[in-house]
Order: structure tokens, then sequence, then C-alpha cells
């Protein structure tokens, strides 16, 4: 197994994810979401980059089937159901619904990734789910940091080292690029302290200055559900393997 990764969407192409299993990581707080989400039962999730064609999309469903969810700098969008917490995802709201869902970052990175042979969501909530199931396969691997608007994000660096060094732990022999290396090293040195990283890191800060400090809370969790939501053919849904 190899082990590739990119630390913002505008470092890799779609060429670059043939032949391999990507997994996108955005901490905060799309992949967090969209782990509660599933776990919760509903029916499967749209991932859409714009606001308009979310909108468009919703209507092919009757309204009692679909959610509207997605936020633009952390809030939700106006006319939209749900937003971007993973606390607004209750089994009573969500369940057996159809959730159409665009964030800032996360739904951006997983639509690019569809040249990929299949692509998991990662978050520190189900690590070690995710990392099971790519053993499992044993295919090439290439992780994806969704970051902050085509920036660098730590937590999702750290997410992402936290991953290679898991993988590492039951294959030695992995092979892993010098940026898996350079995420890796991250890990190890926030490690102790996940939520203070949270807390601390650019986006992280901007979310509590928005009331939002149980989000982080929640994000920080680590291994805490056992999904793993795979991205084909356009959808969400949970352990399509």
């Amino acid at each position: 197994m190899k082990i590739n990764l990119y630390f913002t969407p505008g470092e890799f192409q779609e060429e670059d994810l043939r032949d391999s299993t990507a997994v996108v990581v955005d901490v905060l707080r799309a992949s967090t979401t969209i782990c509660y989400a599933l776990k919760n039962r509903c029916r499967e999730i749209i991932p859409v980059a714009e606001v308009e064609e979310a909108v468009r999309l919703a209507r092919q469903w009757q309204a009692d089937d679909v959610l509207l969810c997605g936020e633009r700098e952390g809030q939700r969008i106006e006319g939209f159901d749900l937003g971007n917490s993973p606390l607004e995802y209750k089994r009573s709201v969500v369940e057996d619904k159809i959730l159409v869902h665009s964030s800032t970052n996360g739904s951006f990175v997983l639509v690019k990734a569809k040249a990929s042979l299949k692509t998991y969501v990662a978050g520190f909530v189900n690590l070690q789910a995710v990392v099971k199931t790519l053993l499992e396969n044993g295919e090439s691997v290439v992780i994806l940091c969704a970051g902050k608007l085509g920036r660098f994000s730590i937590e999702d660096a750290v997410c992402a080292g936290m991953i290679v060094k898991s993988l590492q732990q039951h294959d030695a022999k992995i092979q892993i690029a010098d940026s898996a290396v350079a995420a890796k090293i991250l890990f190890e040195k926030y490690s102790s302290n996940i939520l203070g990283l949270l807390q601390n890191c650019e986006h992280g800060r901007y979310l509590i200055s928005l009331g939002l400090m149980k989000d982080l809370e929640v994000c920080a969790q680590v291994s805490t559900i056992d999904v793993v939501p795979t991205y084909r053919d356009g959808v969400i849904k949970k352990n399509m393997r």
C-alpha cells in the first residue's frame, strides 16, 4: 500500500486520484456532520458544491423526503433546513431523509474526488473505522485535506496524520509520501490535546466566535462512530463496500 496526501484542494487534479482510494478530511465540520447524519439513519447524502445546484436538486423529491443542508462562512444558508453542525443532525430530524449538502470546503473536495476508485469521508470521530476499511481494501490511498477556502488547515492535517500513523501501526511496510510524513509529525505534536488544537486553530476560533464551541467538542472525539461514509456516483451512503 502507498499513501499520498494533499494538504489543500488546489494541489491535486482528478488524474492524481485514478487507481487510488481517496479519503476526504474536513474535521470542522463536514466530515463530522456527515458521520452523524449517517449514524442517525439518513437515507443518503448528496454533496453539492454550489448553493443554486443544491436548491435545484432538492426539487427532484417530495418536500417531506429531502432536507437542504449546508453553510457559508460557518452559518446556515438562508432558506436551508439545516446548517453544518453535527448536533443538528438528530435521528428525529434526519432519519430516512435525503440530505442535499453544500458546505464551503468539504462538499467541494468530495465532488472533485469523483475520479478515485472510491471515496471515504474521515474525521476524528470515525477514524479507526476508516483505517480498518482501508487496511481491508489494501489499495493505494490518497488523503485529501479540505482546508479552508483553498488554504491549509492544521486540524485537517493533524487528522490526516493520525490516519497515516494508524495505518503504519498495522502495516510497517506501507510506503508514504513526504507530505504524509509531515502530517504524521503534526499529529504526534498535537495528539495529546485534540480539543485544544481545535480551539486554537484558525477555523476553530472563528466557530467559537459564532457560539459553536459545542461543535468543537463533538468534532474532537476520536473513534466514537463506527461509520464509514462512502461517496460513489454522486451519493454518500454508509459502508458501501
